[in-house]
């Protein structure tokens, strides 16, 4: 067990210990299995029979939902904090609050058909169509399966015959999130202002490309020291839609926050992929999702004018979100023989007798055996990046930036990476390039920032390059929307060296090649080892993934699911 939960559980008893001193004796076993379980991501803890029995007698420690102002919380088998329950209390009272069906105001039959004119984009054609009769929409699918190009098309439809364009606002929970949100998003613009002047106007064009991804914390005004947010219940986000890309980043914390600010006539989209990880802190949204879209009758009659050859599953009390919910399966990205997207999907349904079939058929996925040490990994990546290395001597911050996003090791664990970046470090030592006695930093290094910096516009994620400018001084260069802005070194909010990430910083991410590194050493007790991080770290790859390891440790990687237990997925499965 973790040192930081079991000092939070014996803080936790203590005051237990004041406030009840006859009971706590019935829960001080609980807790530390609690606080590890909060840790880890879940929200509450499943009990025993026995535990049920005990947790119930230890009144007022412990009440039911009814009471919800108790420190613990028991509800069904399960139990959980008062303040968590509190909090997923208010996101699921805050999801019911928006699941509301939205009137049209004109006959979309015919914007639909000219947008969506390719047989193979039915399905974001539905998804369109959906997120139109609803204030709330959550649109899901994989990598390629056109979430941007969906949304591209259903801002054209939002838009059409207003007096004035509606006040829009993107936003990711990362910064290199926000930005390649904001990269698709005006690509698949640009090609809707090339080929459907109909619906986009120059007013709507003009308003639709200057739309620039924010991250989370920026929307919301989220400042340091305390983090609270400016915008929420009391004073609401200033936009008539809200859009959000990688939802499966986002813990209860931060959704709680986002669904407060929402006002009742903003309409909210949210963008994810429920298969890939779930969020580093409690809570796992995306998974709650119905597995299919069930509308109202009044939103089935709307449908079916707009679409008359799609068929609407409709009930009068559909499952909670099931109104909401649109899942894209279709991948535009990998085509029938794409090794990248067959071994993804050979993973998400667990087909590990096909694994070491696709890897010989497949040009795209590769096996490599896996290195013994952390320098042996460092040295491979150090001879596969002299493109890298050519580019950076010629110093352009753009095209530098552009080749560092060719290749990137993936690590499982953060340990791993961290000693493949000192590994490198110390080759780049001994080939030149950097040298202790100048400082950390040196030409040609890439980093990520690993804590929010909102004055300097930086924030956990976010990835830059260091380069010498015009007069000879050391940079660091990040990408925004207007090109590559320069930051000197001393403001920089601390970072590491990012040659090597963990798959959970990768979310957000792609790359053209992928390297995946399983954890280092015997793979026996790999629990953090698998099927959402190995389905991420595939997915991250655009045209190439090399897999450092055999085909055993990706099965065994492959079965072994995580599912998270929530107090949300009660409340929606139970008080809808």
């Amino acid at each position: 067990m973790d040192t930081i939960p079991l000092w939070q559980a014996e803080a936790a008893r203590l005051a237990l210990a004041k406030f009840a001193p006859a009971v706590v004796g019935e829960v001080e076993a609980l807790l530390p299995r609690l606080f590890q379980a909060l840790a880890d991501g879940d929200s509450c803890i499943a009990l025993a029979k026995h535990e049920q029995a005990r947790a119930y007698a230890a009144q007022p420690i412990v009440g039911g939902t009814q009471q919800a102002s108790t420190p613990l919380i028991q509800f069904a088998d399960k139990l959980t904090l008062g303040r968590v329950w509190q909090l997923e209390a208010e996101i699921a009272t805050h999801l019911r609050r928006l699941s509301r069906p939205v009137n049209p105001e004109q006959d979309l039959s015919s914007l639909l058909k000219s947008l969506f004119a390719e047989q193979s984009s039915q399905e974001q054609q539905q998804a369109a169509a959906l997120a139109c009769v609803n204030q709330l929409a959550i649109i899901t699918g994989g990598p390629g399966t056109g979430k941007t190009t969906t949304v591209a098309k259903l801002l054209c439809l939002l838009s059409y015959g207003a007096a004035k364009p509606p006040r829009i606002a993107l936003a990711a929970p990362t910064g290199k999130a926000a930005a390649r949100m904001t990269e698709s998003l005006r690509f698949s613009l640009q090609q809707l202002q090339q080929h459907h002047a109909e619906v986009m106007t120059p007013a709507t064009a003009q308003a639709l490309l200057a739309l620039e991804g924010k991250t989370l914390h920026r929307m919301l005004g989220m400042m340091p020291p305390k983090m609270l947010p400016k915008y929420d219940a009391e004073q609401i986000l200033p936009y008539d839609i809200v859009i959000i890309d990688e939802t499966s980043m986002l813990d209860s914390s931060m959704l709680g926050h986002l669904l407060a600010a929402i006002g009742d006539d903003t309409r909210l989209i949210l963008l994810g992929d429920a298969d890939q990880l779930p969020p580093v802190g409690m809570g796992d949204f995306l998974s709650l999702l119905p597995a299919q879209t069930q509308v109202l009758p009044e939103q089935a009659a709307n449908l079916q004018v707009w679409l008359p050859d799609a068929t609407w599953h409709s009930s009068a009390q559909p499952a909670a979100l099931a109104a909401q919910t649109a899942r894209l399966t279709v991948s535009h990205r990998f085509g029938a023989d794409s090794g990248i997207g067959r071994l993804a999907a050979a993973v998400l349904h667990q087909r590990t007798d096909t694994f070491a079939d696709l890897f010989a058929e497949q040009g795209d996925i590769d096996l490599q055996a896996a290195p013994e040490y952390a320098r042996n990994m460092a040295w491979s990546l150090w001879l596969a990046q002299q493109d890298y290395w050519h580019t950076v001597a010629a110093g352009q911050p753009e095209a530098v930036f552009k080749a560092w996003t060719q290749r990137m090791l993936l690590t499982v664990r953060r340990r791993d990476a961290e000693q493949v970046n000192a590994a490198l470090r110390d080759i780049l030592e001994n080939q030149g390039i950097w040298q202790a006695e100048q400082g950390r930093w040196y030409h040609g290094q890439a980093l990520m920032v690993t804590r929010n910096d909102a004055e300097m516009g930086l924030f956990n994620g976010d990835v830059g390059v260091v380069l010498r400018d015009e007069a000879g001084r050391l940079q660091a260069f990040f990408p925004t929307h207007a090109g590559m802005r320069a930051v000197p070194l001393s403001r920089l909010p601390a970072h590491e060296d990012a040659f090597a990430m963990t798959v959970h910083k990768s979310q957000g991410s792609e790359f053209a090649e992928v390297w995946l590194l399983p954890p280092l050493g015997a793979l026996e007790a790999a629990e953090d080892y698998h099927r959402a991080l190995l389905y991420t770290a595939i997915t991250r790859a655009k045209h190439r993934f090399v897999y450092w390891g055999d085909v055993a440790s990706l099965q065994a990687a492959s079965i072994r699911h995580v599912q998270r237990l929530t107090v949300l997925g009660h409340l929606l499965q139970h008080e809808h």
